[in-house]
């Protein structure tokens, strides 16, 4: 997955209230098995890809996070025998630092991408069997699918889902996907393959992220699970290094049909105007005031009187 997020402090029209973002943390694992070999990612990778093959099993995961501006990714891919589970949570805290009550709102920019299984074509120069995350061409879907790729990702704030996705293909059951407050521009299956779902930039704009008192702070976070798994070789059927299908999951531009890599590492945003923003305006609204400090009022009073009867001597 890669969701690019710019954090810009944006003065409000008539109090120069401005927005704060600050990244409280990147979480990103992920498990690999090619044949017999394994491995495990802990944290973002140098270069941001990380692979293990063998003979005629292919691996390999995507991961990149940045803090300023905010910019993460992680995606998965699967050839011959092997399966690739990865997770990635960001967690980011939005401060209200206006100085006044505030209404705030969250634009941001999700990548396109894809979910599904696509033929490699090792007759093309970029696209070879050992480097597999190179290849930037594609023949369309396979005969026959013996693959599964499941996407899985969720923005919550302070607990509560803004918006979630689940894409899923496998050998059972036709292509599925479901979405919660999200609609993916130009989503639906890639031209000449009927096993791949795929989708384009998709900018969302005027999340509303509720009143904000003055210096509070909301928790928003980003969850991303991915589960590729490839099962070429396991029965009769082989992976060569001539005709492969390629399981494959994630938020970069994984291709479908065509044009771009597997899963396409981009160290900068793709598009101009990816951000994720954090705005602010001052609002009349009652912010609702937490029960500790409700009651401290009336705790003062209690106080007052108890030792106005003791002055009287009551």
């Amino acid at each position: 997955m890669r969701i690019a997020i710019f954090a810009a402090a944006m003065a409000a029209a008539s109090t120069g209230a401005e927005a704060g973002v600050v990244v409280a943390g990147f979480d990103y694992g992920a498990a690999l098995r090619a044949g017999t070999q394994t491995a495990a990612v802990t944290d973002y990778v140098a270069g941001g890809v990380f692979q293990i093959n063998t003979a005629n099993a292919f691996a390999a995961v995507t991961g990149y996070g940045d803090a300023d501006p905010v910019d993460f990714a992680s995606g998965a891919a699967a050839a011959g025998n092997a399966v690739v589970s990865l997770t990635n949570n960001v967690r980011i805290d939005l401060v209200n630092d206006s100085g006044v009550n505030a209404r705030g709102s969250l634009s941001s920019l999700i990548y396109g991408g894809g979910v599904g299984s696509a033929l490699a074509n090792f007759g093309a120069a970029n696209c070879s069997f050992a480097d597999i995350t190179n290849c930037g061409s594609f023949l369309g879907g396979p005969d026959r699918l013996n693959q599964v790729s499941a996407l899985q990702f969720a923005a919550t704030l302070d607990g509560v889902t803004l918006f979630s996705g689940l894409i899923t293909v496998d050998p059972t059951n036709s292509p599925q996907s479901s979405f919660v407050n999200l609609a993916l521009a130009n989503f639906g299956l890639a031209d000449g393959n009927s096993s791949f779902l795929t989708w384009t930039d998709t900018l969302l704009e005027g999340i509303d992220v509720g009143l904000f008192s003055a210096g509070q702070t909301k928790s928003l976070e980003f969850n991303v699970a991915l589960l590729v798994g490839s099962f070429f070789g396991v029965d009769s059927d082989t992976c060569t290094r001539t005709s492969c299908s390629i399981a494959q999951a994630g938020f970069g531009d994984p291709p479908g049909g065509g044009g771009g890599g597997v899963i396409t590492y981009r160290s900068a945003p793709a598009s101009a105007f990816s951000f994720l923003d954090l705005t602010f305006e001052p609002t009349d609204d009652v912010i609702p005031v937490p029960p500790a400090l409700a009651l401290f009022p009336l705790g003062l009073a209690a106080i007052g009187a108890a030792r106005a009867r003791r002055r009287s001597g009551r």
